[in-house]
């Protein structure tokens, strides 16, 4: 872990309705090849949620698109 970290910090996260862990590897396991990836449908984010959760999301993507969309409305309202 010290080696993926690069010196950085980790945080393990727990998530109350999560998978039991053998279910967890087999969701994961079963993905493997898989090359679709996309940054704002189906990055490594969605790839964990779906594993430990069955919930394909991303709250890193829901809270840029959320700034994203807030920032629009801001604009629009000084330009109109």
């Amino acid at each position: 872990m010290e080696k993926f970290s690069n010196g950085q910090g980790i945080e393990a996260k727990t998530y109350k309705n999560s998978f039991p862990p053998p279910e967890i590897v087999a969701r994961a396991r079963s993905r493997i090849g898989e090359d679709s990836y996309g940054v704002f449908n189906n990055n490594c984010e969605h790839f964990c949620h779906w594993c430990i959760l069955g919930e394909h999301n991303s709250p890193q993507v829901d809270s840029v698109t959320w700034f994203s969309a807030k920032t629009l409305v801001q604009l629009i309202g000084l330009v109109v």
